[in-house]
């Protein structure tokens, strides 16, 4: 999936506000057979916004810039730690579309710095922040 965080051009209200906090918790959700809805459960995500950490409830959620890197370059610290699967560099590369070309995606992490941009992952693989209503690729997770 591709999508803007957000319609609007802001990270205003962080990842607690975005667009795709709704899509992530409702229409990927139902995407889910239902077979194996039941298996996820909700879990407790800390985002930067508006000048503190904000805690929310999610079933699904995009990973914070730290969860990624272990580390932050465009976001604010205490949204979280490394995720181990992100450890290996290669799984920060995502691909989209029938070809499976190599596309930006999404975190949930507002940039400290910009007013209107996320931070995302580059097609290779690095750390990057883009304007919260460009297009960018969607990688959701879950808590089982």
């Amino acid at each position: 999936e591709e999508d803007k965080i957000n319609r609007e051009d802001t990270n205003e209200g962080g990842w607690e506000s975005s667009d795709i906090r709704e899509w992530c918790n409702d229409w990927f959700a139902q995407s889910i057979p239902q077979t194996l809805q039941p298996i996820f459960k909700n879990f407790v995500n800390s985002t930067y916004a508006d000048g503190k950490i904000v805690e929310t409830t999610d079933l699904f959620a995009l990973p914070a810039e730290v969860e990624v890197y272990g580390s932050t370059e465009y976001s604010a610290q205490g949204e979280g730690t490394q995720f181990e699967f992100y450890k290996n560099p290669l799984n920060r590369i995502k691909c989209i579309g029938s070809g499976g070309y190599q596309a930006y995606w999404w975190e949930r992490s507002p940039s400290s710095s910009r007013s209107t941009f996320f931070c995302s992952v580059g097609s290779g693989g690095s750390a990057d922040g883009n304007g919260a209503s460009y297009t960018r690729g969607l990688a959701p997770f879950g808590c089982i």
